[in-house]
């Protein structure tokens, strides 16, 4: 079966101007990434751009899955921030340190497990 989509990865080892990180590596498929395979909880993937943004105007288009048992956890963040990859790495926004950015994330607890407070600007 043919797909119309282009492939992420020349060789299925890296993917070009991307860096991977995670608790297990993750997962390069001809036109997805997966980036906490199926195993035991606390998995973490992160991907930063090898390149710093240089447009004034972007957009991001993100598609993402989330499968797993009936009372699966976790959560999705989808970062913009300076020097992501050296200050943020595999951290969640719960347990990361300063940074110079952006966060968004998708819980499915709302932060709720713990409390948290956060203060941001955007300048």
């Amino acid at each position: 079966m043919r797909s119309d989509k282009p492939r992420i990865s020349p060789n299925l080892r890296a993917i070009p101007n991307w860096h991977l990180l995670g608790t297990q590596p993750p997962e390069i498929l001809s036109t997805k990434l997966v980036l906490t395979p199926p195993a035991p909880g606390q998995q973490r993937g992160a991907v930063w751009a090898e390149k710093p943004l240089l447009y004034n105007l972007w957009t991001a288009d993100i598609d993402f899955r989330a499968t797993g048992p009936e009372r699966a956890g976790g959560n999705l963040q989808i970062w913009y921030t300076a020097q992501g990859q050296e200050q943020v790495g595999t951290s969640s926004i719960y347990t990361v340190g300063r940074f110079d950015g952006l966060a968004l994330v998708v819980d499915q607890y709302a932060g709720s497990v713990g409390y948290h407070s956060f203060q941001f600007r955007i300048a």
